[in-house]
Parts: C-alpha cells; structure tokens; sequence
C-alpha cells in the first residue's frame, strides 16, 4: 500500500480546480465538492468527434454518459467517424442522448418538487400564502 501523499494530493486537487474552476459542478447532479468526488470535463459526443461540446460532469455520470454513448452507437475505442457527415451524425447522436439524459433528470427533479408540494399541502402548511410565493 501507498504511503500518503498530502502534497501531492493537494497537487491533483489544484490542478483539477484549475482545469474546471472553483465553481464547476456537475451538469446533472450539481455536485460540486471537489474533495467529495472528481469532477470530470466530458466530451458529450468524443473529443474525436466534437472537440469543442464539453460539459462538467460527477464520476458517477461520466460513466453514465459514457454508457448511453455505447448504447446509441457513439464508442470511444473505435475511430472517430471518416468523413464530416459522419461525424456530425455522431455528434447530434450523442448530443441527442445527453440531452435526454439532462432530462430525465429534470423530470425526476419535477416529480420530486411536486411530491413535496403535495406533502407540504396535506400538512396543511399554508406555503401558498407566502409573499415569497405569488406571483
């Protein structure tokens, strides 16, 4: 086993907060503590594909993301696509399922939102009165 290594890991972590910024999170989850997970930049389509489209993503969504790229056809070990039509194919395949990706997410988010205002509603919590609240 490895002796520890406080300076070098202060090193990685200043060298990744450098990279992404001390305000970067994840694009799905939001986390953003950098000494609870690595954050990774990800390239939504490859970087052989789209070097440019390129978002801050936790490890576990990385993998994620990385996955549904398979899935749609989008694989890392083989060679980017020959021609530019191709690649764009690539590209708006992966972009597609990214963004379904984001959605989903949303829409858990929503679900979760509308089951706590059904929850605060039943508790007979008068939220709805609130200044803050109207329009």
């Amino acid at each position: 086993m490895a002796a520890p290594d406080p300076a070098g890991d202060d090193l990685r972590l200043s060298r990744r907060l450098g990279k992404l910024g001390r305000d970067s999170a994840c694009a799905v989850c939001g986390e953003s503590d950098p000494f609870a997970l690595v954050l990774h930049d990800h390239h939504v389509a490859l970087e052989a594909n789209d070097p440019v489209t390129v978002c801050t993503l936790c490890l576990n969504h990385h993998a994620i993301a990385h996955e549904r790229l398979r899935r749609v056809g989008v694989v890392e070990w083989e060679r980017a696509a020959v021609g530019f039509l191709d690649r764009q194919v690539m590209k708006f395949r992966a972009l597609a399922d990214f963004h379904r990706l984001l959605a989903e997410d949303w829409d858990r988010d929503a679900q979760d939102l509308a089951a706590f205002v059904e929850w605060l509603d039943a508790g007979g919590v008068c939220w709805r009165d609130w200044r803050e609240v109207k329009p």
